[in-house]
């Protein structure tokens, strides 16, 4: 692990320096946002009340996947963008859908994982917990290929990951002592710590994704290698064609004295 879990956390309290008060605010109106859509279902039992509900927590996951990579950009040192920007993924069709799509898949594994066991289901969140921050920087990935390249950058993190939520429980026990209230800024710090997690991972990936690749070049020239040296072998042993040097061009004079003299 490149830093410690106080390192981290310093690291994103430092991110959040000044932006307090607007991750605070974004994170309210999500937050309203998903207790209404949770109210909706009530304690009705009916069917179509049930199905409405169902499709607009669907319908909140493009602002989810909004909300997380937000951090990743003040992790990076960006501004928190306005309130408004939280509905900015449903004004373009093709960024809804991609951002939908991320979500989608990456809750249908953790839920099919879940259904095994619940441990099997929690291994599964910590491995796919950096696919919205791959997704994010690498907008023509797959979705499911992002979920991949998150389980290989998490094989051997995840417990690591695990443990740094861990510490930031007496943060969440506060937060229900002000009935969630604090959440409005511990939600912020928990997200921007993770990104600054999937920072660190990313840089000790690179150095090793680029190593691999020079090693496979290398190796690909020491395999062209011997080719190339038995093809100028080759090239060297091939019999020229004999081209007979034209004679010496005699003077006129010197040939008719030869004569003469026979």
């Amino acid at each position: 692990m490149k830093y410690t879990y106080s390192e981290y956390r310093q690291k994103a309290w430092d991110s959040l320096s000044g932006k307090w008060g607007a991750a605070a605010l974004l994170m309210l109106v999500y937050m309203i946002i998903a207790a209404v859509i949770s109210s909706i279902a009530g304690p009705t039992n009916e069917p179509s009340w049930r199905m409405i509900f169902l499709l607009l927590n669907l319908a909140l996951w493009p602002m989810a996947f909004f909300l997380t990579v937000t951090f990743l950009g003040v992790a990076k040192g960006e501004d928190v963008p306005k309130v408004a920007a939280l509905f900015d993924p449903y004004k373009d069709k093709e960024t809804c859908i991609r951002f939908f799509l991320v979500e989608f898949w990456k809750n249908l594994f953790i839920l099919l994982w879940s259904l095994l066991f619940i441990i099997p289901g929690i291994i599964k969140a910590y491995a796919y917990a950096l696919t919205e921050y791959i997704a994010q920087e690498n907008p023509d990935m797959d979705p499911r290929d992002a979920m991949k390249k998150s389980e290989e950058m998490m094989y051997g993190h995840k417990w690591e990951l695990f443990v740094l939520d861990l510490t930031f429980i007496g943060w969440l026990l506060l937060s229900l002592l002000t009935m969630g209230l604090l959440m409005l800024v511990v939600q912020p710090y928990i997200y921007t710590a993770h990104a600054h997690f999937y920072l660190s991972l990313k840089e000790e990936v690179e150095p090793v994704e680029e190593s691999s690749a020079k090693a496979e070049y290398a190796a690909a020239q020491e395999k062209s290698a011997p080719v190339e040296e038995a093809t100028a072998e080759f090239a060297e042993a091939k019999p020229k064609a004999h081209v007979e040097e034209p004679a010496e061009d005699v003077p006129a004079s010197e040939s008719s004295e030869e004569s003469a003299e026979k």
